[in-house]
């Protein structure tokens, strides 16, 4: 009684195993237990041939998306790549270029005032717009014309031609300041970039300058300032880089609209600056900079890590970002390229 008990159980553990995937290697009908130390041996079981396959696959897999050449010793052929798909490195150059191109398509620079539902309608908001009018690719330092309606104007519009000394605003309130000398006086129009009146944007002369503004020119003589309203435009080759102009500005005498001396520009003659200062005054002026008494000129400040990230965007934001616009960017583009091939008659008198 006590062997057919026992074979009777080693069936039943042996079946119950077969249907959950286990197996017992002695797959025969079991034998007659004849003494009582066969029943305490233990029941040797063994993974599937699945499961077991399945785990030597997970041993072999790579790690942090990297796949390792390895060879099958049994058959000689390589298993198959699990490699990880990794960024393209183009799409983030292409967003690094684009911030500088259009900068008015990334976020608001304080997170405070941030909202991802708001700037993804506002820029539809801007590529709807952008489908009406050509806002073509301008740095500081480009000579612009903007032409505008005008109900008031003879030809019910008026035609504003400048050079660009200030460029900001994000989203629909991006905005753009243009400076010409009109009759010996100084003119500044401050554009917005989306306004619904503006007709036309064109480009004279695509160039940037040393500086990040040119509001120093308010400052400056009256020569540097002033372009003909009637300038022709100027068409650089396909392909060819910015130019930049290194041109340096020299600056009148005293009273100026701000503290030229705390500022780090590079397109201003500096003697015309420390000319007009005494050594007391450059001494004062030193020891404001070093301790950080100014605002805006702290010495410290491009060591501020903090302060940087939280005033510009990781690349995979600005990627993402982009993606919408750059369809629309490559379409403006080649509308400028095909107005380029058009050369505009010049009179022979």
């Amino acid at each position: 009684m006590f062997s057919r008990s026992a074979g009777q159980l080693s069936w039943v553990v042996r079946r119950s195993l077969q249907t959950t995937g286990f197996f017992v290697k002695n797959v025969g009908r079991p034998a007659t237990l004849s003494s009582p130390a066969q029943v305490n041996r233990p029941v040797q079981i063994a993974l599937s041939s699945t499961q077991s396959h399945a785990d030597s696959q997970q041993q072999a897999a790579p790690v942090l998306g990297i796949a390792e050449d390895v060879t099958n010793p049994d058959d000689g052929t390589s298993p198959q790549s699990t490699e990880t798909p990794k960024p393209n490195p183009n799409r983030l150059y292409a967003a690094a270029e684009y911030r500088y191109i259009w900068p008015e398509f990334l976020p608001e620079p304080d997170l405070k005032r941030r909202h991802r539902i708001r700037e993804k309608l506002e820029r539809q908001d801007m590529l709807r717009r952008r489908k009406v009018i050509d806002i073509p690719e301008f740095y500081i330092g480009t000579i612009m014309a903007v032409k505008v309606s005008d109900r008031w104007a003879p030809g019910k519009s008026t035609r504003f031609l400048g050079i660009c000394i200030e460029r900001g605003g994000v989203g629909l309130r991006a905005w753009f300041t243009l400076r010409n000398v009109v009759e010996g006086e100084g003119v500044q129009i401050k554009y917005e970039m989306y306004n619904p009146t503006i007709q036309q944007i064109e480009i004279i002369r695509l160039e940037k300058r040393l500086d990040d503004h040119l509001t120093y020119l308010r400052d400056a003589p009256a020569e540097y300032s002033y372009f003909p309203q009637d300038m022709l435009p100027e068409y650089l080759p396909e392909g060819s880089p910015i130019p930049v102009n290194e041109t340096k500005v020299p600056l009148k005498p005293p009273p100026w609209i701000h503290k030229w001396y705390y500022w780090d520009l590079r397109g201003v003659v500096k003697s015309t600056i420390t000319d007009h200062l005494t050594v007391f005054k450059m001494r004062r002026i030193a020891t404001t900079i070093r301790n950080g008494q100014q605002e805006g000129c702290n010495p410290w400040l491009k060591y501020d890590l903090m302060r940087s990230y939280r005033d510009t965007l990781n690349r995979e934001e600005m990627t993402e970002i982009y993606e919408e616009v750059a369809p629309h960017i490559q379409t403006s583009k080649r509308k400028q390229r095909q107005k380029r091939q058009l050369a505009r008659p010049v009179k022979k008198l």
